[in-house]
């Protein structure tokens, strides 16, 4: 075999392998999939079509969502802004579950998992403010069977 043989097969088999390579990567996914979770009714009794007479609206979902992935992604190096957990917290659990819904639809083909994953991964070095409000969350979603 001669050289120029033998680069030509090497350039094949790279350009072969990066092909296998982002198969595999567009393969995966559009595999991943997201996790809704069916809302429950907070007024069981209400005659209201969606069982949440005072819920907030979808603009309010969407905000506070995007305001959690905000303070997830990437380090926290100097801590976290309680605002969207509080807010996650305070809403009731037909909104809290929206809330859930809203950050799964938008966030978990990145491929860090759900909001609880997400949740879960946050270690702050020392924030007992945080850690409160995570447990609480993290409880709340036990409640709600959110996985």
């Amino acid at each position: 075999m001669d050289a120029k043989f033998k680069k030509q097969l090497i350039v094949i088999a790279i350009i072969l392998a990066i092909f296998v390579g982002v198969g595999i990567y567009y393969y995966k996914k559009g595999k991943r999939s997201t996790t809704i979770a069916p809302i429950i009714k907070d007024n069981p009794n209400s005659t209201d079509a969606d069982n949440n007479p005072a819920g907030a609206s979808d603009t309010e979902i969407k905000r506070i969502s995007e305001a959690l992935y905000s303070d997830m992604d990437g380090a926290n190096t100097f801590g976290h802004d309680a605002q969207p957990y509080k807010d996650a917290l305070a809403a009731s659990d037909t909104d809290f579950e929206r809330i859930y819904n809203q950050f799964n639809t938008d966030h978990q083909a990145e491929g860090n998992g759900t909001l609880k994953t997400w949740i879960i991964s946050e270690h702050p070095l020392y924030d007992p403010a945080f850690e409160g409000l995570r447990d609480s969350i993290l409880q709340r979603m036990s409640k709600l069977n959110l996985i």
